[in-house]
């Protein structure tokens, strides 16, 4: 059972971890409903995974899809390729754009193979296959003058000093109320 406990503490998919869920409550004395009811699932479901537990035992907590690449239409040596791709920017590979988004593991997915998905969400997938960030980083001010923000700083913490042991000192922004008309 400790190996069931730990397919289900870490799974490599949802799947495992309903299915050594459900063979960890049948051991507590759950029923099959009990069991559906819990994991928001049917009781036949329930029942089929139980019943191939007893027979195939740990392999039962692992689906027979797991990993399948036989629908996938990129094959892995181009899933990988496309790892390494993601590493550079999009204008390297004639694609007009200094991000990797959507659109543009699109146009390189249809040029290079040949392939073209229906949704987005597989896309997302590929990114996140990869742990890419498809999102923009955050601007940051070019004319920002480092020297000056630390003197002002220092400025500051030495104005605020004399208060700071018998005061609480709150630092915000103030915005000016806009009136009406």
């Amino acid at each position: 059972m400790e190996l069931v406990i730990q397919h289900y503490r870490k799974p490599l998919s949802e799947d495992i971890r309903l299915r050594s869920h459900s063979v960890i409550l049948v051991s507590k004395g759950y029923t099959f409903g009990e069991i559906a009811e819990i994991l928001l699932t049917s009781e036949q479901t329930v029942y089929r995974w139980i019943k191939a537990f007893q027979k195939e035992r740990i392999a039962s907590l692992f689906p027979k899809y797991l990993n399948n690449q036989h629908a996938a239409k990129l094959t892995r040596e181009q899933k990988e390729e496309i790892g390494s791709i993601l590493k550079q920017p999009p204008s390297d590979y004639g694609i007009p754009s200094k991000f990797w988004d959507i659109s543009s593991l699109k146009t390189y997915i249809k040029a290079e193979f040949g392939v073209e998905y229906e949704s987005d969400e597989s896309y997302r997938l590929i990114f996140l296959l990869h742990n890419y960030s498809f999102h923009l980083p955050g601007t940051f001010d070019i004319h920002r003058n480092e020297q000056l923000v630390e003197k002002r700083i220092t400025e500051i913490k030495s104005e605020i000093q004399p208060f700071m042991e018998t005061w609480k000192v709150l630092i915000g922004w103030y915005l000016p109320q806009m009136s009406a008309g």
